[in-house]
Protein backbone atom coordinates (compact mmCIF):
# COMPACT_ATOMS: atom_id res chain seq x y z
CA UNK A 1 0.00 0.00 0.00
CA UNK A 2 0.67 3.91 -0.89
CA UNK A 3 -0.02 6.91 0.68
CA UNK A 4 -0.90 9.83 -1.71
CA UNK A 5 -0.65 13.20 0.88
CA UNK A 6 -2.56 16.48 -0.04
CA UNK A 7 -1.84 19.79 1.68
CA UNK A 8 -3.53 21.65 -0.82
CA UNK A 9 -6.37 24.12 -0.08
CA UNK A 10 -8.56 22.42 -2.69
CA UNK A 11 -9.55 19.13 -3.99
CA UNK A 12 -8.72 16.93 -6.58
CA UNK A 13 -10.86 14.35 -8.42
CA UNK A 14 -8.83 12.07 -10.71
CA UNK A 15 -9.97 9.54 -13.04
CA UNK A 16 -8.11 6.51 -13.96
CA UNK A 17 -10.21 4.59 -16.35
CA UNK A 18 -9.82 0.77 -16.69
CA UNK A 19 -8.79 0.42 -13.19
CA UNK A 20 -10.89 -0.64 -10.24
CA UNK A 21 -11.50 1.50 -8.67
CA UNK A 22 -11.48 3.88 -11.39
CA UNK A 23 -12.11 7.15 -9.51
CA UNK A 24 -9.49 8.71 -6.84
CA UNK A 25 -10.50 11.86 -4.67
CA UNK A 26 -8.58 13.60 -2.19
CA UNK A 27 -10.91 16.05 -0.30
CA UNK A 28 -9.46 19.62 0.17
CA UNK A 29 -7.09 20.31 3.08
CA UNK A 30 -7.60 22.72 5.91
CA UNK A 31 -4.89 25.28 6.49
CA UNK A 32 -2.32 23.50 8.84
CA UNK A 33 -3.41 20.43 8.13
CA UNK A 34 -3.36 17.13 4.84
CA UNK A 35 -5.38 14.83 3.74
CA UNK A 36 -4.36 11.63 2.91
CA UNK A 37 -5.48 8.64 0.47
CA UNK A 38 -4.80 5.29 0.74
CA UNK A 39 -3.88 3.45 -2.65
CA UNK A 40 -4.08 -0.21 -2.79
CA UNK A 41 -3.10 -2.25 -6.05
CA UNK A 42 -5.33 -2.00 -8.93
CA UNK A 43 -6.49 -4.68 -11.00
CA UNK A 44 -7.41 -4.30 -15.03
CA UNK A 45 -8.49 -5.90 -18.04
CA UNK A 46 -5.96 -6.92 -20.63
CA UNK A 47 -8.06 -7.69 -23.93
CA UNK A 48 -6.54 -10.99 -25.46
CA UNK A 49 -8.81 -11.51 -28.28
CA UNK A 50 -11.56 -13.98 -29.09
CA UNK A 51 -13.64 -11.92 -26.39
CA UNK A 52 -11.26 -13.37 -23.78
CA UNK A 53 -9.52 -10.44 -21.00
CA UNK A 54 -7.10 -11.38 -18.55
CA UNK A 55 -6.67 -9.51 -15.17
CA UNK A 56 -3.68 -7.77 -14.76
CA UNK A 57 -2.79 -5.54 -11.30
CA UNK A 58 -1.33 -2.41 -11.00
CA UNK A 59 1.61 -2.40 -8.04
CA UNK A 60 0.20 0.68 -5.56
CA UNK A 61 3.01 2.36 -6.08
CA UNK A 62 2.35 3.16 -10.13
CA UNK A 63 -1.12 3.79 -8.84
CA UNK A 64 -0.46 6.36 -6.33
CA UNK A 65 2.66 7.73 -8.49
CA UNK A 66 0.18 7.92 -11.40
CA UNK A 67 -2.53 9.42 -9.39
CA UNK A 68 0.01 12.36 -8.62
CA UNK A 69 1.93 12.89 -11.99
CA UNK A 70 -0.96 13.29 -13.99
CA UNK A 71 -2.87 15.99 -11.68
CA UNK A 72 0.59 17.87 -11.43
CA UNK A 73 1.28 17.56 -15.00
CA UNK A 74 -2.16 19.13 -16.29
CA UNK A 75 -1.90 22.55 -14.02
CA UNK A 76 -0.45 25.89 -15.04
CA UNK A 77 3.14 27.16 -14.51
CA UNK A 78 4.25 23.76 -12.55
CA UNK A 79 7.87 22.86 -12.77
CA UNK A 80 10.71 21.16 -10.39
CA UNK A 81 10.49 23.49 -7.44
CA UNK A 82 6.99 24.82 -8.23
CA UNK A 83 4.51 22.56 -8.02
CA UNK A 84 1.03 21.34 -5.59
CA UNK A 85 1.79 20.01 -2.55
CA UNK A 86 0.96 16.59 -3.66
CA UNK A 87 3.27 13.69 -3.00
CA UNK A 88 3.33 9.82 -2.12
CA UNK A 89 4.73 8.03 0.87
CA UNK A 90 5.56 4.26 1.02
CA UNK A 91 3.03 2.37 3.36
CA UNK A 92 -0.53 3.23 4.84
CA UNK A 93 -0.05 6.51 6.61
CA UNK A 94 -2.05 8.60 8.93
CA UNK A 95 -2.60 12.13 8.33
CA UNK A 96 -1.07 12.58 12.02
CA UNK A 97 1.83 10.45 11.13
CA UNK A 98 2.46 12.79 8.06
CA UNK A 99 2.25 16.06 10.35
CA UNK A 100 5.22 14.59 12.54
CA UNK A 101 7.31 11.75 11.34
CA UNK A 102 7.18 12.77 7.50
CA UNK A 103 7.31 16.84 8.35
CA UNK A 104 10.58 17.55 5.76
CA UNK A 105 8.56 15.92 3.17
CA UNK A 106 5.42 17.70 4.06
CA UNK A 107 7.50 20.86 4.66
CA UNK A 108 9.44 20.92 1.23
CA UNK A 109 6.04 20.23 -0.57
CA UNK A 110 4.43 22.99 0.69
CA UNK A 111 7.50 25.54 -0.18
CA UNK A 112 7.61 24.35 -3.36
CA UNK A 113 3.41 25.06 -3.22
CA UNK A 114 4.04 28.33 -1.96
CA UNK A 115 6.43 28.98 -4.84
CA UNK A 116 3.87 27.37 -7.52
CA UNK A 117 1.21 29.95 -6.03
CA UNK A 118 2.93 32.78 -6.96
CA UNK A 119 3.80 31.81 -10.29
CA UNK A 120 0.18 31.59 -10.46
CA UNK A 121 -0.98 34.90 -9.07
CA UNK A 122 1.55 36.20 -11.41
CA UNK A 123 0.04 34.65 -14.45
CA UNK A 124 -3.54 35.57 -13.24
CA UNK A 125 -2.35 39.27 -12.95
CA UNK A 126 -0.71 39.28 -16.21
CA UNK A 127 -3.94 37.45 -18.02
CA UNK A 128 -6.10 40.85 -15.76
CA UNK A 129 -3.92 43.30 -16.99
CA UNK A 130 -4.83 42.17 -20.37
CA UNK A 131 -8.11 40.84 -20.47
CA UNK A 132 -9.84 42.38 -17.42
CA UNK A 133 -12.23 39.20 -17.27
CA UNK A 134 -12.47 36.74 -14.72
CA UNK A 135 -13.62 33.93 -16.94
CA UNK A 136 -9.96 33.97 -17.56
CA UNK A 137 -8.87 33.26 -13.95
CA UNK A 138 -8.93 30.02 -12.57
CA UNK A 139 -10.29 28.46 -9.37
CA UNK A 140 -7.36 27.24 -8.73
CA UNK A 141 -5.80 30.57 -9.57
CA UNK A 142 -8.33 31.80 -6.70
CA UNK A 143 -7.08 29.55 -4.13
CA UNK A 144 -3.65 30.46 -4.67
CA UNK A 145 -4.12 33.71 -4.05
CA UNK A 146 -5.73 33.83 -0.27
CA UNK A 147 -3.59 31.10 0.71
CA UNK A 148 -1.15 33.37 0.35
CA UNK A 149 -3.49 36.15 1.92
CA UNK A 150 -3.36 38.90 -1.08
CA UNK A 151 -6.34 40.87 -2.24
CA UNK A 152 -6.72 40.76 -6.15
CA UNK A 153 -9.11 42.70 -8.19
CA UNK A 154 -9.69 39.40 -9.98
CA UNK A 155 -10.20 37.68 -6.74
CA UNK A 156 -13.92 38.88 -6.59
CA UNK A 157 -16.77 37.48 -8.23
CA UNK A 158 -19.16 38.60 -10.75
CA UNK A 159 -21.82 39.30 -8.22
CA UNK A 160 -19.01 41.48 -6.04
CA UNK A 161 -18.42 43.91 -9.27
CA UNK A 162 -20.01 46.09 -11.68
CA UNK A 163 -19.79 47.46 -15.22
CA UNK A 164 -18.95 51.66 -15.25
CA UNK A 165 -21.27 53.29 -17.20
CA UNK A 166 -18.56 55.77 -18.42
CA UNK A 167 -15.52 53.74 -19.38
CA UNK A 168 -17.17 49.92 -19.47
CA UNK A 169 -14.44 48.91 -17.41
CA UNK A 170 -14.93 46.00 -14.60
CA UNK A 171 -15.04 47.22 -11.11
CA UNK A 172 -15.90 46.55 -7.52
CA UNK A 173 -19.82 46.85 -6.93
CA UNK A 174 -19.55 49.06 -3.73
CA UNK A 175 -16.66 51.78 -5.03
CA UNK A 176 -18.12 55.83 -5.36
CA UNK A 177 -15.44 56.55 -8.03
CA UNK A 178 -14.13 54.31 -11.26
CA UNK A 179 -10.97 54.24 -10.78
CA UNK A 180 -10.13 53.76 -14.58
CA UNK A 181 -12.30 57.30 -15.69
CA UNK A 182 -12.70 59.04 -12.82
CA UNK A 183 -16.46 58.43 -12.75
CA UNK A 184 -18.98 59.16 -9.94
CA UNK A 185 -20.72 56.02 -9.70
CA UNK A 186 -21.71 56.57 -5.89
CA UNK A 187 -22.60 60.33 -5.27
CA UNK A 188 -23.99 59.95 -1.53
CA UNK A 189 -21.13 58.23 -0.94
CA UNK A 190 -18.38 60.25 -2.69
CA UNK A 191 -19.81 63.31 -1.23
CA UNK A 192 -18.51 61.83 2.54
CA UNK A 193 -15.26 61.24 0.93
CA UNK A 194 -12.06 63.86 1.58
CA UNK A 195 -9.18 63.07 -1.47
CA UNK A 196 -5.88 64.96 -0.59
CA UNK A 197 -4.72 67.98 -2.95
CA UNK A 198 -1.73 67.77 -4.86
CA UNK A 199 0.69 70.77 -4.19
Amino acid sequence: MHTVVSAMPFGINEFKPGLAPPKYVIPPAEEGNVQVLHVERAPYGVYVGDGRSLVQTDDSEIVANSIVNDFVSAQLVHESGAKPALFVLEGKVSAEDVKHRHKPALDSALAMQKVWFWKLVQLADDDWQKYRQHKMITDIQKFAAKALGLKKDWLYSVTDTQSCPGCGSTVLANIAICPNCRAVLDSDKAKTLQFASAK
